[in-house]
């Protein structure tokens, strides 16, 4: 959201924004259950696990990365 001279709010862009931020909470819970079945592997080998996906937006592609460390998530 940006404000312009007379400080209103523009929103013209907050339902796309909307958008992208439900399509990354349902894949986090895609990517949650997959790590229920990989975390005592993670454990055992003590190794990183990367997992990469990309999202298409009207405006060009954005990657987004997943480290899991264990139970650590950095997104």
């Amino acid at each position: 959201l940006e404000t312009n001279a007379t400080k209103e709010w523009h929103v013209g862009n907050i339902i796309p924004l909307l958008k992208v931020i439900y399509f990354h909470k349902v894949n986090i819970k895609v990517i949650h259950h997959i790590n229920v079945s990989i975390t005592g592997t993670i454990r055992r080998n003590l190794q990183r696990t990367t997992i990469s996906y990309k999202h298409s937006i009207a405006h060009g592609e954005k990657k987004f990365q997943l480290v899991v460390i264990g139970r650590c998530w950095q997104y």
